[in-house]
Protein backbone atom coordinates (compact mmCIF):
# COMPACT_ATOMS: atom_id res chain seq x y z
CA UNK A 1 0.00 0.00 0.00
CA UNK A 2 2.81 2.49 1.02
CA UNK A 3 4.49 1.87 -2.55
CA UNK A 4 0.63 2.29 -4.46
CA UNK A 5 0.85 5.78 -2.09
CA UNK A 6 3.61 7.18 -2.94
CA UNK A 7 3.53 6.76 -6.64
CA UNK A 8 0.05 8.47 -6.49
CA UNK A 9 1.29 10.83 -4.28
CA UNK A 10 4.60 11.94 -6.58
CA UNK A 11 2.56 12.53 -9.64
CA UNK A 12 -0.34 14.52 -7.42
CA UNK A 13 -0.12 17.99 -7.86
CA UNK A 14 1.27 20.23 -4.62
CA UNK A 15 -1.55 21.55 -2.83
CA UNK A 16 -0.10 23.89 -0.02
CA UNK A 17 3.41 24.85 0.40
CA UNK A 18 4.96 26.39 3.94
CA UNK A 19 8.11 28.07 4.27
CA UNK A 20 9.26 28.95 7.83
CA UNK A 21 12.59 29.60 9.46
CA UNK A 22 13.87 27.05 12.14
CA UNK A 23 17.34 27.32 14.24
CA UNK A 24 18.82 29.02 11.41
CA UNK A 25 17.60 26.85 8.44
CA UNK A 26 14.57 27.13 6.16
CA UNK A 27 12.21 23.97 6.21
CA UNK A 28 9.94 23.96 3.20
CA UNK A 29 7.68 21.67 3.11
CA UNK A 30 4.54 20.69 0.50
CA UNK A 31 1.00 19.02 0.77
CA UNK A 32 -0.30 16.61 -1.95
CA UNK A 33 -3.14 14.68 -1.52
CA UNK A 34 -5.07 11.73 -3.43
CA UNK A 35 -8.42 9.66 -3.32
CA UNK A 36 -7.47 6.23 -2.24
CA UNK A 37 -8.40 3.59 -5.30
CA UNK A 38 -10.95 1.35 -4.81
CA UNK A 39 -9.35 -1.63 -5.10
CA UNK A 40 -7.23 -1.12 -2.35
CA UNK A 41 -8.77 -2.65 0.77
CA UNK A 42 -8.44 -0.44 4.67
CA UNK A 43 -11.33 -0.16 5.82
CA UNK A 44 -12.51 3.79 6.13
CA UNK A 45 -9.61 5.01 4.27
CA UNK A 46 -10.61 7.46 1.94
CA UNK A 47 -7.11 9.82 1.28
CA UNK A 48 -3.30 9.64 1.04
CA UNK A 49 -1.27 12.57 2.11
CA UNK A 50 2.33 13.43 1.41
CA UNK A 51 4.23 15.65 2.70
CA UNK A 52 7.77 16.31 1.51
CA UNK A 53 9.66 17.84 3.79
CA UNK A 54 12.98 19.79 2.36
CA UNK A 55 15.46 21.96 4.97
CA UNK A 56 17.96 23.87 3.80
CA UNK A 57 21.24 24.78 5.79
CA UNK A 58 24.09 26.98 4.37
CA UNK A 59 26.78 25.05 3.19
CA UNK A 60 25.39 21.72 3.50
CA UNK A 61 23.34 19.31 1.20
CA UNK A 62 19.25 19.71 1.19
CA UNK A 63 17.85 17.37 3.51
CA UNK A 64 14.71 15.02 1.96
CA UNK A 65 11.85 13.69 3.94
CA UNK A 66 9.05 12.08 2.91
CA UNK A 67 6.12 11.71 4.85
CA UNK A 68 2.97 9.69 3.99
CA UNK A 69 -0.53 9.65 5.91
CA UNK A 70 -3.59 7.64 5.29
CA UNK A 71 -7.13 9.27 6.37
CA UNK A 72 -10.94 8.56 6.67
CA UNK A 73 -11.99 12.54 6.53
CA UNK A 74 -14.14 12.82 3.60
CA UNK A 75 -12.40 14.66 0.51
CA UNK A 76 -13.21 18.14 0.90
CA UNK A 77 -13.48 18.34 4.87
CA UNK A 78 -10.03 19.59 5.61
CA UNK A 79 -8.12 22.45 3.60
CA UNK A 80 -4.89 21.65 2.48
CA UNK A 81 -3.83 24.07 5.10
CA UNK A 82 -5.96 21.84 7.78
CA UNK A 83 -4.21 19.06 6.43
CA UNK A 84 -0.52 20.63 7.29
CA UNK A 85 -1.52 21.67 10.67
CA UNK A 86 -2.90 18.05 11.76
CA UNK A 87 0.22 16.97 10.41
CA UNK A 88 2.39 19.79 12.12
CA UNK A 89 0.70 18.52 15.51
CA UNK A 90 1.52 15.00 14.79
CA UNK A 91 4.84 15.64 14.90
CA UNK A 92 4.50 17.90 17.81
CA UNK A 93 3.64 15.20 20.23
CA UNK A 94 6.61 13.04 19.85
CA UNK A 95 8.78 16.17 19.43
CA UNK A 96 7.17 17.64 22.72
CA UNK A 97 7.11 15.24 25.47
CA UNK A 98 8.52 12.41 23.94
CA UNK A 99 11.42 14.30 23.37
CA UNK A 100 11.73 15.95 27.04
CA UNK A 101 11.16 12.66 28.67
CA UNK A 102 14.18 11.28 26.48
CA UNK A 103 16.40 13.86 26.80
CA UNK A 104 16.05 16.28 29.27
CA UNK A 105 14.74 13.74 32.15
CA UNK A 106 17.15 11.17 30.66
CA UNK A 107 14.41 8.74 30.75
CA UNK A 108 15.37 6.14 28.44
CA UNK A 109 19.22 5.43 29.90
CA UNK A 110 18.13 4.66 33.32
CA UNK A 111 16.90 1.60 34.86
CA UNK A 112 14.67 2.70 38.18
CA UNK A 113 13.46 -0.96 38.91
CA UNK A 114 13.22 -3.87 37.60
CA UNK A 115 10.89 -5.76 40.08
CA UNK A 116 7.67 -4.86 41.70
CA UNK A 117 5.50 -1.46 41.39
CA UNK A 118 8.80 0.87 41.06
CA UNK A 119 8.97 1.28 37.05
CA UNK A 120 5.11 2.36 37.64
CA UNK A 121 5.47 4.44 40.23
CA UNK A 122 8.82 5.90 38.41
CA UNK A 123 7.02 6.78 35.05
CA UNK A 124 3.87 8.15 37.26
CA UNK A 125 6.43 10.75 39.37
CA UNK A 126 8.40 11.23 36.11
CA UNK A 127 5.29 12.14 33.88
CA UNK A 128 4.18 14.38 37.18
CA UNK A 129 7.38 15.93 36.79
CA UNK A 130 7.13 16.44 33.13
CA UNK A 131 3.66 18.33 32.97
CA UNK A 132 4.50 20.43 36.21
CA UNK A 133 7.42 21.84 34.05
CA UNK A 134 5.43 22.20 30.96
CA UNK A 135 2.28 23.91 32.97
CA UNK A 136 5.52 26.60 34.16
CA UNK A 137 7.32 26.57 30.66
CA UNK A 138 3.81 27.23 29.31
CA UNK A 139 3.05 30.83 31.73
CA UNK A 140 6.33 32.12 31.44
CA UNK A 141 6.85 35.18 29.33
CA UNK A 142 7.89 34.50 25.65
CA UNK A 143 11.22 34.74 24.71
CA UNK A 144 12.19 36.03 21.17
CA UNK A 145 8.23 34.39 20.15
CA UNK A 146 9.22 31.72 21.63
CA UNK A 147 8.59 29.43 24.99
CA UNK A 148 11.62 29.13 27.68
CA UNK A 149 13.41 25.77 26.58
CA UNK A 150 12.62 22.85 29.36
CA UNK A 151 16.11 23.35 30.83
CA UNK A 152 15.28 26.68 31.72
CA UNK A 153 12.29 26.02 33.22
CA UNK A 154 13.48 23.23 34.88
CA UNK A 155 16.07 25.36 36.32
CA UNK A 156 13.92 27.91 37.65
CA UNK A 157 11.99 25.41 39.32
CA UNK A 158 14.92 24.05 41.04
CA UNK A 159 15.64 27.99 42.00
CA UNK A 160 12.20 28.25 43.80
CA UNK A 161 12.41 24.99 45.15
CA UNK A 162 15.68 26.03 46.97
CA UNK A 163 14.43 29.31 47.85
CA UNK A 164 11.17 27.88 49.29
CA UNK A 165 13.27 25.38 51.22
CA UNK A 166 15.48 27.66 52.66
CA UNK A 167 12.65 30.05 53.75
CA UNK A 168 10.62 26.80 55.85
CA UNK A 169 14.53 26.35 57.66
CA UNK A 170 14.70 30.32 58.31
CA UNK A 171 11.17 30.25 59.94
CA UNK A 172 11.71 26.37 61.55
CA UNK A 173 14.84 28.15 63.63
CA UNK A 174 12.75 31.57 64.48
Amino acid sequence: MYSVATDLLNKAEVLKTTEERYKGKIVRRELRRVDVPDDIEFSGATQFVGVRQTTIEAGKEDKIENRVFITSSPKGELTASDLLKLVRLHWGIENNSNWTLDVIFDEDSRSPCYVGYGSIIYSFLLTLAYNLVSSFRSRLPLKDNRYQSFSRCMELIYQAMLIYVDGISNTATE
